[in-house]
């Protein structure tokens, strides 16, 4: 993770300066948005990044929910963790880890399919992004790719899987003119 954090900032860093016409930020776009108005977004488009971020969160969320309903699960919220009670194959145990995931990714694709470029969309992007991501290091013991892993599946393929799945979704362009 240091390293891919060290290529990004040497990259960003070799992009251009304040000399140029124009600032680093006017050259790149998430999601179709221009950075620079990303940075310098108002308090209403910042509002409505957060409102993304937060919905791809409860999206990974309602995909479990959804998924145990559709299973007869059942199961209780505790926290931030679903607690499975009822018996069920390693194949629904592999598939009730995998919801929260693809239910993100698969909102994101209609997201993108549809050409929905906005600061909504911009910000659900990032926020699938980040936990995607950082899901191997805030879930150690616990949690969907463990769940994955102990019921037969291969959670390094999947996470990696995932990953790049949610950088393809940002779509994270550099376009000097």
């Amino acid at each position: 993770m240091k390293k891919v954090i060290m290529i990004i900032s040497l990259m960003i860093l070799s992009f251009g300066s304040e000399s140029e016409a124009r600032k680093w930020t006017d050259n790149w776009t998430v999601n179709g948005v221009q950075l620079s108005k990303i940075t310098n977004s108002t308090q209403s488009e910042f509002a409505e990044l957060a409102a993304g971020f937060a919905t791809s969160f409860i999206v990974h969320w309602l995909g479990h929910v959804i998924y145990f309903e559709l299973y007869d699960a059942d199961w209780k919220q505790q926290g931030f963790k679903e607690i499975i009670y009822s018996e069920h194959s390693s194949s629904e145990f592999r598939k009730f880890g995998r919801a929260g995931f693809v239910s993100q990714l698969a909102v994101g694709s209609v997201f993108k399919l549809a050409g929905w470029n906005n600061h909504f969309t911009t910000g659900y992007h990032f926020g699938t992004f980040v936990e995607i991501t950082s899901y191997r290091f805030t879930h150690r013991k616990e949690g969907d790719l463990k769940l994955i892993d102990n019921n037969g599946g291969n959670s390094d393929l999947e996470y990696a899987i995932y990953t790049v799945s949610s950088i393809l979704l940002l779509d994270i362009r550099y376009a000097k003119d």
